[in-house]
């Protein structure tokens, strides 16, 4: 018997680095040139060592490395075409190498680490399953932790020398990642970058900031883990007037768009009379935007298939609903779990322990996703709902029309 309703996300991608973002699709794979083509070829002395001991020389080099010895003659381009591990990450993870590639990272990402994430499911963070892959550090990590943690925070190079009096050279010294222009976020508002932007992590640079005490002063107010929450910009007592800036949905959050932003300044605010204390927990939150900007999907696999995350149907409705509704910045405590429950991922023989103590299920009766009435992106997820049985198999639905009288 079906215990509940799951979905995949579509396009898990969407609100961070889109390798199906036409900023992104317009320059296609990464271009190597082909090995030389010389009438004998050889391997030098790497043909006297045996294929185990060469394969775990290769997991060592980072991505850039290994083209670049897969690129010396066709001898080494065999070498590494029949290294199972590249061969591996190339089908199983091919957008999310390609994003690293052209986020010039290649150089910072070794061929083991990224085997090791690609062969365990968790978040590094929190336990989760993680079905992202945050590329500065490597490490897979979940939704909810690109949200909340300091660790995956980012901002522009720019913005960290300006505001936080970090000097350029020390700044130099760390892994910056190019982000491509393209739209980041989704929980309740979007940057829209319309340029290439440099970021480097926010984490890194607040062990720069030590040295100066003056900066590191402001790093630890506006950068504690503790202080990093999320602010729901609506304000149901001024819902009858007609600002500038329209609401989405009657109340529900305002979308800025990269016109309220300015990467290396303050933020440019609607004319709504917004109270300094909001300011600046809204000012503090571009930090969450830009942390999805080094950050794609990545998939599990377990040795047989690739499980990218299933995701609670109920609670995305329970989610979506509450988007709806005004007084949504009165129940804080409820929008901060609503959100967590939205966001969190399982593996397909996890989510029916899920559902036992799902309480959009148990309490409220909720059995579907799909809330037709709430606007498009970036609140609305695309993913066809499928049953869930008790054993972890999925059953997928056929039409909308389903006769629930089976559940």
């Amino acid at each position: 018997m079906p215990v509940g309703i799951a979905y995949r996300w579509a396009n898990q991608s969407q609100p961070m680095l889109n390798p199906h973002a036409d900023s992104v699709s317009c320059f296609g794979g990464p271009v190597f040139p082909g090995p030389s083509t010389t009438k004998n070829p050889a391997s030098g002395r790497l043909a006297n060592l045996p294929n185990e001991l060469l394969h775990n020389i290769l997991k060592l080099l980072d991505l850039e490395s290994l083209e670049t010895v897969r690129r010396l003659n066709t001898a080494y381009w065999r070498i590494v075409e029949e290294f199972y591990v590249y061969r591996l990450l190339k089908e199983a993870a091919g957008p999310t190498l390609r994003m690293i590639h052209l986020t010039g990272l290649a150089r910072h990402t070794s061929i083991r680490n990224l085997y090791t994430e690609l062969r365990q499911p968790h978040c590094r963070a929190c336990g989760d399953f993680g079905p992202f892959l945050f590329l500065l550090t490597c490490t897979r990590c979940c939704l909810n932790c690109l949200n909340e943690r300091p660790e995956y925070q980012l901002a522009p190079d720019n913005y960290i020398e300006e505001k936080y009096d970090v000097p350029k050279c020390a700044i130099n010294d760390l892994p910056v990642l190019h982000a491509p222009k393209g739209k980041y976020g989704g929980n309740y508002w979007y940057i829209n970058h319309y340029y290439w932007c440099d970021m480097i992590s926010v984490w890194e640079a607040r062990k720069l900031a030590r040295q100066n005490p003056e900066a590191w002063h402001k790093f630890d107010a506006e950068c504690n883990s503790d202080t990093r929450t999320r602010l729901l910009v609506t304000y149901p007592s001024r819902a009858s007037r007609k600002p500038k800036h329209r609401f989405r949905g009657g109340g529900s959050p305002l979308v800025l768009s990269h016109h309220h932003f300015a990467h290396h300044s303050t933020l440019r605010w609607p004319r709504l009379g917004v109270p300094s204390g909001e300011r600046q927990r809204l000012e503090y939150g571009r930090f969450v935007e830009w942390s999805f900007m080094g950050s794609t999907a990545f998939p599990y696999f377990n040795g047989g298939s690739l499980e990218p995350g299933t995701y609670c149907s109920a609670c995305r409705y329970a989610r979506e609903i509450s988007l709806e509704q005004v007084n949504i910045q009165s129940q804080r405590e409820d929008a901060v779990k609503l959100r967590q429950n939205y966001n969190r991922a399982f593996l397909a023989e996890d989510i029916p322990a899920h559902y036992s103590e799902c309480e959009a299920v148990n309490k409220k009766g909720y059995l579907v996703g799909a809330c037709g009435s709430v606007e498009e992106y970036p609140w609305q997820r695309g993913g066809e709902d499928f049953m869930v049985r008790v054993d972890g198999k999925s059953c997928a639905l056929r039409g909308i029309n389903l006769d629930w009288s089976c559940l």
